[in-house]
């Protein structure tokens, strides 16, 4: 008997456009897979869910997605949604608690990975090397901002830690743009990271679970020619950056630390599925590792597909793949 696939995107959140375009690369992609149904449910706002021409539905305590004139067994999610519920956990913890397997890491890895201030103190907990930061509870500590920024070459960027898509961040190039950004991250999260800033080349890595075994693709890089890779350069249409699925005139030395260290944030925040992990890679080959993120964008220059596909695996083998893990074969 089929199994029914429910793919969750929107989320009603800063990020919401760009997740129901990431949701049309996955509908594409589970197309080809046999002995499936897919259902798509558009989350508009918190407790707000859509079920296609099903209308407004909820999921039962039994793992049913029900709506007002039917409702189907959820055996499958993907809620490969971008900032909030996504990637902090919230929806992840509601699936789990109405027993339906899905697609990537549980509810508190994803709350974990998706916090910047939670990521930098765990990285440096296992000696993974990262930016120099510090990090703001309040308007009121402001002065560990401008010691920060006192003691940087010049350049920082503020972010707020609880957002992502580059939404809430800044980069502050004098004293006088410090407070005001500050203030701006402070409007979107209860913490605000002050992170120095790295001048290198802008790589990724995607990390993922396929046949039962760990896979790291080769790192891909980014050319961002205002050199900061913020919302409009990662998602406009008029975007000038480039990207390239294989970095260039890397060392096998820097290739393997890449691997070496995207592989032990994996293991560290005791991720599932796939993660893309972000790094900076000066002049002499210092590697830095950036953040890991969970649920990476998928649209046309998104990296982390073009990753998969180019390390010899199928994206859409690789949907199928992770599915039967779960639920076991599409028979």
């Amino acid at each position: 008997m089929p199994k029914n696939i429910i793919v969750f995107h929107g989320g009603g959140g800063s990020e919401h456009e760009i997740s129901n375009i990431s949701s049309q690369f996955l509908l594409k992609r589970l197309g080809p897979i046999e002995n499936i149904n897919i259902h798509t449910v558009l989350i508009k706002a918190p407790g707000v869910w859509e079920w296609g021409m099903h209308g407004e539905c909820f999921l039962t305590c039994d793992g049913k997605l029900k709506a007002s004139n039917t409702e189907i067994r959820a055996d499958y999610a993907i809620p490969w949604i971008h900032g909030t519920p996504g990637e902090t956990g919230e929806i992840q913890c509601l699936l789990e608690m109405m027993k339906v397997p899905y697609l990537g890491s549980s509810f508190e890895q994803s709350s974990l990975c998706f916090n910047k201030v939670s990521t930098k103190l765990y990285l440096n907990s296992r000696g993974i090397k990262n930016s120099n930061f510090t990090y703001l509870g309040s308007i009121e500590e402001f002065h560990k901002a401008e010691e920060f920024f006192h003691k940087s070459s010049g350049i920082i960027f503020v972010k707020a830690s609880h957002q992502g898509s580059s939404v809430g961040c800044y980069k502050v190039e004098s004293e006088s743009q410090l407070k005001s950004s500050i203030e701006k991250a402070f409007e979107l999260s209860s913490y605000v990271l002050c992170e120095e800033f790295i001048n290198g080349r802008e790589l990724e890595v995607a990390v993922y679970e396929y046949e039962g075994e760990l896979h790291v693709t080769a790192p891909a890089e980014i050319h961002c020619p205002t050199g900061f890779y913020d919302y409009d350069q990662k998602y406009n249409s008029s975007s000038q950056t480039k990207t390239s699925t294989v970095a260039e005139g890397l060392s096998k030395k820097c290739i393997d630390e890449i691997s070496q260290m995207a592989k032990q944030t994996f293991e560290l925040f005791k991720l599932k599925d796939h993660v893309r992990v972000d790094f900076f890679v000066t002049d002499n080959e210092t590697v830095y590792l950036g953040e890991p993120n969970t649920y990476p964008g998928l649209t046309e220059i998104s990296l982390f597909p073009q990753m998969i596909e180019s390390s010899g695996v199928g994206f859409t083998r690789w949907l199928t793949d992770r599915i039967e893990t779960s639920i076991g074969r599409l028979e």
